[in-house]
């Protein structure tokens, strides 16, 4: 890249994950040495132990690396690692076969050439680093509401319109001075959720008994932005994550044992606290998963050569029927929890646990995909292919009416499903299906819709 390029581009901070490997860390630049030693902060995965380092513009620091360039920087011929460096916001993952960090001059493949071998580490490897830089793109993206407040002078309601979150903003307008005052986008989004789910239990709490359940839930969430003014941003963030975490709990036990949750909650409850939340959905969600369980050692007794990964497919299933309420509204606060008791289940299928990983970070920082999912309607009544693909995709019974919480369901299973390519006899358009599902979860979220709902997919293709 050229210095007049560098100085063109816009200032925004680029991520690295370099493995703990000296040999390795040694073919680095010297500035991006001097940012390890100064600010690197470990992360894990597995077995895998990396440096992540956060990096500013000017590039002329780092002039080896291009802003969408990947390069394995091996000291081994058998295990590939691969360093990459780009903006916030963009994915492509391109690949060189330049070893021990020299950069491309005719010797070796040209750049974007596959790797010598198809080593899963190698696609481990990519995955993780797109993983752990969604996560990082996370707290960066407007709406995500995990770094910081909405500056006072913004209109709060064009503010979250601009961000997608056209719901949250539909009932600001209704005026709520409580909720306003909260100020972070993704803590509102998900106190308005409970009071909806509140107000749809008619028949298992009262009005009065709601209210309480909101006055906890505000209570907590202003008492935590309270405390959280003095602290520095990474501070706070994480205060965010863990309130999140606290109201997706919540709003788990409200749909699944109201009664439970309004025990906690009452004001006559002197020993009322997170912990008791954190217990009881806990206990909710083992009960959960110990069905699985249950299911993968039937799938084991039942003598099937892919036994296992029969039993793999049943997962992105269980994962939506946890994210949706019973109603059809999406709870992303039980994410933390999910990660923690369903993932484990998938050790024998690294791919796939990473993919989930990745629609679990896409799902906490676009709000645009959330408010695809959650703007779903169901299929006409008479549109019998509709309905009967529906049944089919999340297993429900002959004649059963399907509406908008069955859609949800259907197209969060389908964004859960990690995508593999066929035998050599696959239609032309299964590579172009795979790279949409795995790339562009809007655009797989909008044409998915349209076919659940319409039994039908019309796509333009030009040139």
């Amino acid at each position: 890249m050229r210095a007049d390029q560098c100085e063109a581009m816009p200032s925004r901070a680029f991520v690295y994950l370099v493995p703990q490997d000296l040999e390795i860390q040694a073919a680095l630049p010297q500035s991006l040495r001097d940012l390890m030693t100064a600010g690197a902060v470990p992360v894990s995965s597995g077995r895998r132990q990396w440096m992540r380092v956060e990096m500013h513009p000017p590039l002329t620091l780092c002039p080896a690396l291009s802003p969408v360039r990947c390069d394995p920087i091996s000291h081994s011929e058998s295990v590939p690692h691969l360093l990459l460096s780009l903006p916030h916001g963009t994915f492509p993952i391109r690949k060189t076969s330049v070893a021990g960090g020299a950069s491309h001059s005719g010797q070796g493949a040209p750049p974007n050439s596959p790797p010598s071998s198809e080593d899963p580490e190698v696609i481990l490897t990519e995955l993780l680093i797109q993983s752990y830089l969604t996560d990082s793109y996370a707290s960066d993206v407007p709406g995500s509401g995990w770094s910081e407040f909405v500056p006072e002078e913004v209109d709060l309601i064009a503010y979250l319109d601009d961000c997608g979150m056209r719901t949250l903003a539909a009932s600001l307008r209704e005026g709520n001075p409580r909720i306003e005052a909260l100020r972070v986008p993704m803590l509102m989004e998900a106190v308005t959720t409970l009071e909806t789910v509140g107000r749809e239990q008619a028949g298992r709490c009262s009005a009065g008994e709601c209210q309480i359940l909101m006055d906890f839930a505000l209570d907590l969430v202003e008492g935590v932005l309270k405390d959280s003014v003095e602290l520095d941003e990474s501070e706070r963030r994480e205060c965010y994550r863990r309130l999140h975490a606290t109201l997706g709990r919540m709003l788990y036990l409200a749909d699944e044992d109201i009664r439970s949750l309004l025990l906690i909650c009452d004001p006559s409850n002197r020993r009322r606290t997170i912990l008791q939340i954190a217990q009881r959905a806990d206990a909710a969600l083992k009960g959960h998963c110990a069905k699985v369980e249950a299911l993968y050692r039937r799938h084991l007794h039942t003598g099937l050569q892919s036994a296992q990964a029969s039993f793999r497919a049943y997962i992105p299933h269980v994962l939506a029927e946890v994210l949706l309420c019973r109603n059809g509204h999406l709870n992303i606060g039980v994410i933390d929890d999910l990660t923690m008791h369903i993932l484990p289940m998938l050790e024998g299928d690294p791919l796939m646990q990473l993919h989930i990983e990745f629609v679990f970070r896409k799902l906490r920082s676009s709000a645009e995909l959330r408010e695809q999912i959650t703007e779903v309607q169901g299929p006409e009544p008479g549109n019998k292919t509709a309905n009967d693909l529906l049944r089919v995709i999340i297993g429900l019974k002959k004649g059963t009416q399907c509406g908008a919480a069955e859609v949800r369901q259907a197209i969060l299973s389908g964004l859960f499903s990690y995508m593999r390519q066929g035998d050599s006899r696959a239609c032309f358009a299964t590579a172009l299906a795979l790279l949409l599902h795995n790339s562009a979860k809007e655009l797989f979220v909008r044409d998915a819709l349209q076919l659940v709902t319409e039994a039908g997919l019309e796509k333009n293709v030009a040139g």
